[in-house]
């Protein structure tokens, strides 16, 4: 983002760095008409949080920890996810990735995209995820690429939107959310709104998308020129502020519980298991029983309950005891 001119470098290990100057947006000219402001009006009547994420993805871009530029975008079907994505698509800043396809690339495997289609994109969207598995978290910074008969390479991320109508267990399930998943990802849930119902917007869809596309890039050119005009060091300590406030006040942990809080609770319901079948082994029914959800060293202590010399059992029913 602070690159004067492009380069590209050859490393000792024989890997190329290539570097790219920041280019404003442009959408149609910096002006905005009385029916662009109109529409940008209607939309953050249906999306209120709109500027908040595009503060939140312009913070992504600079700060040095985008650890908590991870987004759950959970919406109602017919809301108007593809709407919100094909704007951003339509100033050049979205690469669109299937959970599948990240578990891929974190394992080595071959990746159906190039380097080329990581150039400039500000986000890495994900729609439709059904499962959120531990490996998202090496999404922080970077990703890695093998496309097929081409080159490795590695690219950066900024912001991470995982966007979805329906629920999903694994990110959030009903005792909670695993603190590897609390510490990174911020919940939007717009109320519930069909954007077909709009009448400037069904009116004509892509003038109406159009004027949005504008609106974005106009915003992200200003929030542009304040960062480089604070310098590398300044404007990344601010952005890095601006993501900690944004996942405090939007956190998934408030809107649907921290699993470590509901520790207790479980252990307790296992302690009266285990104690009255102290003297048997506890039935596999009754493993099932027991919410999905556990932690590892409860899972481990219940297996080691499962073993056949009493003794064993004994000393699982001792430990659990002292939780």
């Amino acid at each position: 983002m602070f690159a004067d001119e492009a380069s590209v470098v050859v490393g000792e290990d024989e890997n190329v760095f290539v570097t790219l100057t920041h280019k404003p947006f442009f959408v149609g000219g910096d002006s905005i008409s009385n029916y662009e402001l109109t529409v940008v009006e209607d939309y953050k009547t249906h999306f209120p949080d709109f500027d908040l994420l595009l503060k939140v993805l312009c913070a992504a871009r600079f700060a040095n920890d985008r650890r908590q530029a991870f987004i759950w975008l959970h919406v109602v079907s017919n809301w108007g996810k593809g709407l919100l994505q094909a704007i951003f698509e339509e100033i050049g800043i979205v690469v669109e990735l299937s959970v599948k396809e990240i578990e891929a690339a974190l394992e080595g495997k071959p990746l159906g995209r190039e380097a080329s289609d990581f150039l400039r994109a500000w986000i890495l969207w994900i729609d439709e995820f059904k499962a959120a598995k531990s490996e998202i978290k090496q999404l922080n910074r970077k990703i890695s690429g093998s496309p097929k008969n081409q080159l490795n390479f590695e690219a950066p991320v900024y912001l991470k939107m995982f966007t979805s109508a329906e629920n999903v267990d694994s990110l959030a399930g009903d005792k909670g959310v695993e603190d590897q998943f609390v510490s990174r990802f911020s919940y939007l849930n717009p109320k519930p709104s069909d954007n077909d119902l709009r009448v400037l917007f069904m009116q004509n869809k892509g003038k109406y998308k159009h004027a949005l596309a504008k609106y974005v890039a106009r915003e992200l050119n200003l929030f542009v020129s304040g960062m480089k005009a604070l310098g590398r060091e300044e404007s990344a300590s601010c952005c890095d502020k601006i993501l900690t406030q944004f996942n405090k006040e939007y956190n998934i942990g408030i809107r649907f519980g921290k699993l470590n809080d509901s520790v207790k609770e479980v252990a307790d319901e296992i302690k009266e298991i285990l104690i009255k079948h102290a003297r048997a082994p506890l039935e596999l029914t009754t493993i099932g029983q027991l919410p999905d959800k556990l932690p590892r060293h409860l899972r481990e202590l219940l297996k080691a309950y499962q073993h056949p010399k009493p003794c064993m059992r004994q000393t699982t029913v001792n430990l659990l005891l002292r939780i």
